[in-house]
């Protein structure tokens, strides 16, 4: 270091250098002893590579590499490691390969879909108006925060121009509303915990928020890494049990196996080894991250769960996808759950061996719920599903105007309690479009633990549980089923409390004839042509609209 001096130096000059010079002393030393006491703390391999005995910036960022590495292996041998405590929530990505819908590509058909000319329209205009439904004026009694991609933790997040970036310091309380950022992405590794009666919506203009489960976009060159068998490739993955990976949004899919990596064989196959926190995937025409412009790999995570007595939450406006888990877990008794407007796609595949997911699950008895206008496809399970085992009330559901595509199931509902009684009643089916049941990733034979044993509808509910109300079915589209279109006891038809009528029921000959297209407890309707059919539908729709054998 050197100063130089134009002017005559005077006393009072000289002693101002000198503080001068003592302070910038005393600056340097400081940093020195913070960094010898950072070392001291991290544990920093000395070296002494440089003539001088100390390292260079390179080195020093190398060694900081180097260390962090170490450690992150470390945790993940000695089973330390959480990955939820090291997130944001939700953690929001700018740069996202936004989706586009094109229909499906992976079914169980080598002919496809069929898909008849008299809903095409009608499918595609759903698909549409879900898409673009406007977020209303919430009904918002408390406080609302508003979450942005481009926003600041540091933000009282009470307006657009000062919005949050994550949900991790709200502190809510009934009446709140939580606001999502339209054309925007919005990355979670721990599910969003739901607070009684709480909106969770979206504002702005565009598409709607988009919320994966998925941690990152994989299809970046540098995070696949080429192992010692020929074309598969490792990735590093230290979350819960990958349920799938997903290409482009949708053009194809991974395909889970569950044995190790010499079943990987083919391009899509891939294998979680969630103990060392690799994936591995074949993929025969390079890195996968240099070839897909996107990859989501869905871990066993739920997107929103609502922990037991959690009741009156709102989930408006939202895109939810790429979870191995549920996409809205609701854990016990949770009442007075609305999710409207919404879609939910490439939802579940956890488990090993038995595989499942589901879109919405109410788990253990809950009432006054309500599923409308939202669109549901590639579920791995159920689309939406009031289950349990302990018994008690389920009533006041209804499930009204959704899409729901390539799921193993549209609607399923069950309570296998041993000891408690158990109560359906005034659930209501209505205005639904079901098509390509069981054409999803859920039900490919080569997969490992496919399900392929549901259908567009299936109750495991005894006559003895109805309520005086019963169940509605009610003005429904069935289009296309892969397994069978119903699977319900046939004593409940008998009480006179369920009423089916003004369906429309489609059905190809391209579907898998092993189950039964209508199935009661002691009769089985199995369909090859429109006689059939129609002797089929008519067992179970008192008043249907159409019936029609496709080919």
């Amino acid at each position: 270091m050197s100063i130089r001096f134009k002017n005559k130096i005077d006393g009072k000059s000289i002693t101002k250098v000198l503080a001068i010079l003592l302070s910038l002393m005393l600056i340097m030393l400081s940093g020195c002893s913070a960094e010898k006491e950072e070392r001291g703390n991290n544990k920093k391999p000395e070296t002494s590579s440089s003539p001088t005995g100390t390292t260079s910036q390179v080195e020093e960022e190398e060694i900081e590499s180097s260390k962090n590495a170490l450690t992150m292996d470390d945790k993940i041998q000695n089973g330390t490691y959480n990955v939820d405590a090291n997130s944001t929530l939700p953690r929001s990505d700018k740069d996202e390969f936004r989706f586009k819908y094109a229909d499906n590509l992976i079914c169980n058909s080598k002919t496809g879909v069929v898909q008849p000319s008299e809903i095409n329209s009608t499918v595609i205009s759903k698909r549409n108006a879900v898409m673009n439904t406007k977020s209303p004026k919430y009904d918002v009694k408390g406080v609302t925060y508003y979450i942005s991609p481009g926003g600041d933790d540091n933000n009282d997040g009470l307006s657009p121009e000062t919005a949050k970036r994550t949900l991790d310091d709200l502190y809510l309380e009934q009446g709140d509303a939580v606001l999502f950022e339209r054309n925007s992405v919005f990355r979670i590794t721990e599910a969003i915990s739901a607070v009684p009666y709480v909106t969770y919506g979206a504002y702005g203009t565009g598409d709607k928020p988009e919320i994966y489960a998925s941690p990152k976009n994989y299809a970046k060159k540098s995070l696949w890494t080429p192992t010692n068998k020929k074309n598969v490739w490792r990735t590093d993955f230290p979350y819960g049990d990958a349920g799938n990976i997903v290409f482009n949004h949708g053009e194809d899919a991974g395909v889970k196996k569950q044995a190790g990596i010499h079943q990987l064989t083919t391009n899509g196959y891939f294998y979680h080894n969630s103990d060392d926190a690799y994936l591995y995937l074949y993929f025969d025409k390079g890195n996968p991250g240099d070839y897909y412009n996107d990859i989501e790999i869905c871990p066993d995570v739920s997107i929103f769960v609502l922990s037991s007595g959690v009741s009156g939450v709102k989930i408006d406006n939202l895109t939810l996808k790429y979870s191995a888990s549920h996409g809205i877990s609701c854990l016990n008794a949770n009442n007075y759950v609305e999710v409207t407007n919404c879609i939910i796609a490439w939802i579940g595949g956890r488990g090993n061996p038995t595989r499942h997911g589901n879109g919405i699950q109410w788990w253990n008895a809950s009432h006054d719920n309500l599923v409308d206008n939202c669109w549901l496809y590639q579920i791995f399970d159920s689309a939406i599903s009031p289950q349990g085992e302990l018994g008690g009330d389920y009533y006041n559901f209804d499930f009204i105007n959704n899409l729901i595509e390539y799921s193993c199931c549209s609607f399923e509902m069950w309570d296998y309690a041993k000891n408690n009684p158990v109560t359906f009643d005034n659930i209501r089916i209505e205005n639904n479009i079901m098509r390509a049941s069981a054409y999803g990733f859920g039900n490919r034979s080569y997969d490992d633990g496919i399900r392929g044993i549901e259908g567009h509808i299936r109750f495991d509910v005894p006559a003895n549980t109805l309520g005086k109300n019963g169940i509605y079915i009610l003005k429904n589209i069935f289009e296309t089923s892969y397994c069978s279109n119903v699977k319900w006891p046939n004593a409940i038809m008998s009480t006179g409390r369920v009423q089916v009528k003004g369906n429309s029921i489609y059905q190809s000959s391209k579907h898998y004839t092993v189950y039964a297209d209508i199935i009661f407890d002691q009769k089985e309707y199995f369909v090859t042509d429109q006689i059939g059919l129609e002797a089929a539908w008519k067992a179970f729709d008192s008043d249907p609209l159409v019936i029609k054998w496709l080919d």
